[in-house]
């Protein structure tokens, strides 16, 4: 049968769901959700059915985001994600940003011939139960995050990430707000992070602060408050946060690679940016 490209939205939700079920990711139905109310869904439909998706976020800022890149089994290896990956750079130049995405080794190879250029490395870290990180000794005190915090978050976040993503940071918050703190010194905001539930562990992140010690306190934090499996993406410049996720019990379970498109320098603030919310969200 021939194949149709068509965008997605709220009625796609299960189909989009299924193709990220299937290979195993952790996105829920509201990760898709935020995903088509930031940016743009394309998929390709073969006899009705969803077989292969992409997804493009034009975050207010220099630069967009591609995820949720995904093909369904039996039509792989048919140049259904080259089609889409096309479109996806396609759309976001015509928007006046410069591509972004977060590469698996696999995939790495195949966007470094599209151009793609390395930014950094990250290591997704996993735990399968609660264990406790140690809080540095010089660490600024925590607190859960309060609606009327959202405001300076975002005012913090935005040079830091590069954009200004307040409207998906208040969704994160209204999504966990039992999971979401800030730490303050001195009376000054020092650093934030925020989690979410997830289908096989909660992801931990964005996490974004002025030092490790307070990253770390942070991440702590949102551990101590969630049972069950977590896992956090770390820049691996962040050795001493590496070091603590380690001695609570969690391993490596997959790298990443950070890559633009014709850029070698990140358009973030990766010395701020201790964890991130995901590869679906930059």
């Amino acid at each position: 049968m021939p194949l149709a490209a068509r965008l997605l939205g709220e009625a796609d939700l299960p189909a989009c769901l299924a193709l990220s079920d299937e290979a195993g990711w952790n996105q829920t139905a509201a990760d898709w959700r935020a995903v088509i109310a930031a940016g743009e869904v394309r998929g390709l439909v073969r006899d009705g059915r969803i077989i292969a998706s992409a997804a493009v976020l034009p975050w207010p800022g220099p630069f967009g985001w591609i995820c949720m890149v995904l093909v369904t089994a039996s039509e792989r290896r048919q140049g259904h994600a080259t089609a889409l990956l096309d479109w996806a750079v396609a759309r976001l130049a015509a928007l006046g940003r410069v591509p972004g995405l977060d590469a698996t080794p696999a995939g790495r190879a195949v966007y470094r011939r599209m151009g793609f250029e390395d930014v950094y490395t990250i290591t997704r870290m996993r735990a399968a139960a609660p264990a406790a990180l140690q809080v540095p000794p010089d660490a600024p005190s925590v607190r859960p995050m309060r609606p009327e915090d959202l405001a300076a978050v975002a005012t913090f976040d935005a040079p830091a990430f590069g954009a200004d993503r307040s409207g998906f940071l208040a969704g994160l918050f209204r999504r966990a707000p039992g999971l979401a703190f800030v730490a303050e010194r001195r009376g000054s905001l020092a650093g934030y992070v925020l989690a979410r539930d997830g289908r096989t562990a909660t992801q931990i992140g964005p996490a974004v602060a002025r030092d490790a010690d307070t990253a770390t306190a942070l991440v702590a934090a949102v551990r101590a408050a969630c049972d069950g499996p977590a896992l956090v993406d770390v820049p691996d410049r962040h050795g001493a946060l590496h070091g603590a996720l380690l001695a609570a019990g969690f391993a490596a379970e997959r790298p990443f690679t950070r890559m633009l498109l014709g850029h070698q320098a990140p358009l973030d603030r990766p010395e701020r940016v201790f964890a991130l919310a995901g590869p679906e969200f930059g």
